[in-house]
């Protein structure tokens, strides 16, 4: 509620379901699927075009259900088992540190910590990313790539690249302590 100053029916939350793709070559028919089962799509985040800083990547689609906004989050295994296992306790002490930022100045230590908490979070995420590439590149044909060309290319102005052009980016940031 922090995010939203206390006011509770700007949450998107409360209702929210899940769709698990095991590559991401149906993402736009399962996009399409949610707007023909919600008509009133309110809004769609989605973030394996643009990850969040912490490299976290999924997609999230606010639906309206009976007047009031419920989320469908998209995933790939790797993304949702690095999320659900050591991700979650990252992001909650991240997230609490934060909400005190915005509340009073950080001291030295809370500060270092969050770059360290958000380093860790990406060194997490970066490993899931590389690690779906690397099993559907293992389980794809030759002509197959993990993301449809040309909504890769929609995405990431890649038109006429190979999957090679589709890997991963490191992130080239490098935290030591």
């Amino acid at each position: 509620l922090a995010k939203y100053q206390g006011n509770v029916k700007r949450l998107k939350d409360v209702v929210r379901g899940t769709v698990l793709l095991n590559n991401l070559d149906s993402i736009d028919h399962v996009l399409d699927a949610i707007r023909a089962r919600f008509p009133r799509v309110l809004e769609v985040d989605d973030r394996f075009a643009q990850p969040l800083d912490t490299g976290y990547r999924d997609m999230q689609v606010i639906v309206e259900v009976n007047g009031h906004p419920a989320e469908v989050q998209v995933h790939i295994p790797e993304m949702l088992a690095a999320k659900n296992g050591p991700g979650h306790k990252l992001f909650d002490e991240y997230r609490k540190i934060n909400e005190k930022a915005m509340r009073e100045p950080l001291n030295e230590a809370e500060q270092a910590r969050l770059l360290e908490l958000r380093a860790a979070q990406r060194e997490l995420y970066e490993a899931a990313w590389t690690a779906f590439f690397t099993r559907v590149r293992k389980t794809s044909s030759e002509t197959s790539l993990p993301l449809s060309v040309s909504r890769s290319a929609q995405l990431k102005g890649l038109e006429g690249k190979t999957s090679n052009a589709l890997q991963p980016e490191p992130s080239g940031e490098k935290i030591t302590g």
